[in-house]
């Protein structure tokens, strides 16, 4: 082999090398999040609730978690998002991030009824722009989300842990869903709510004194009549303190609210309002 060959050949293996050290320098920063879960819930028209979380408790880096919309409906859109991830605490056991998106054809959320399909990552990217921002970078956790975007609420049913509950002071919990026309998961707006009553029968034995609580566990209220809850409660799309129930802003579709009887008979309960209405009866053992 000649000299000037040999110096081709190590002149070569040199770009080579240095090549591959370019690449290996624009990889992403280390993040703690190695796979992601995502869900979310939607009303079409109001506004949506994406929830992403990561597989760690704790955020060693600056973890942003950022959106794209991949697919739509016909008129749908939903604009490029980003947050930072924040660590696990209280009843969060994953570090999280959740986007509350309302209705807004200036932001470029068009939210129609349909199925949504997202493009969702993690990185230490800050903002909606370039590579990892815009769209992920090599390295980059990602997954994709399929997102239903519900009609109004046209159904509500009622469930409950247990079959009965003990009469006296331990209410029962049970749990409104709210579902479209077709069965998806929906919300109430700002402008709707249900309304909650608890009236118990009058066969034997005595009528006892019925109450709408917030949690399970606490004394019947002596200044709820012996035949139902005072009044109706009211369910409305934001919780507040002593209706009766708890709820959230956009991003659920479930109400909790506890019910009891001082004594052992049956109780029905009526959840009612936006055009819903759903009976159970609760059979009350001593």
């Amino acid at each position: 082999m000649s000299t000037k060959t040999l110096l081709k050949r190590i002149a070569l293996v040199a770009v080579s090398a240095m090549g591959f050290g370019l690449l290996s320098s624009v990889a992403p920063a280390t993040a703690s999040t190695t796979a992601l879960t995502v869900t979310s819930i939607a009303r079409a028209g109001v506004g949506a609730s994406i929830k992403i979380a990561s597989d760690s408790t704790t955020i060693t880096t600056s973890e942003q978690a950022h959106w794209s919309l991949v697919s739509a409906p016909t008129g749908g859109a939903l604009a490029t998002g980003s947050g930072a991830l924040v660590a696990a605490s209280g009843t969060e056991l994953k570090s999280y991030y959740t986007a509350n998106i309302a209705q807004d054809t200036t932001t470029g959320n068009v939210l129609v009824a349909g199925t949504y399909t997202i493009l969702v990552w993690v990185n230490t990217t800050v903002g909606t722009s370039g590579p990892g921002g815009a769209y992920p970078a090599i390295g980059d956790v990602v997954t994709s989300h399929t997102m239903t975007v519900a009609g109004a609420p046209s159904t509500v049913t009622i469930t409950s842990p247990t079959t009965a509950v003990a009469a006296g002071t331990a209410n029962g919990t049970f749990v409104a869903t709210l579902k479209d026309a077709n069965g998806a998961n929906t919300v109430l707006t700002g402008n709707e709510a249900l309304t909650l009553k608890a009236v118990q029968g009058t066969a034997v034995p005595a009528a006892g004194v019925v109450s709408i609580g917030t949690t399970v566990g606490t004394a019947l209220a002596a200044a709820d009549t012996t035949a139902e809850s005072a009044a109706a409660q009211a369910i409305t799309s934001v919780a507040t303190a002593g209706v009766g129930v708890t709820g959230s802003n956009i991003g659920t579709s479930k109400y909790t609210f506890s019910v009891g009887n001082t004594v052992a008979n049956t109780t029905t309960i009526t959840v009612a309002g936006a055009h819903l209405q759903q009976d159970l009866h609760l059979l009350q053992e001593l």
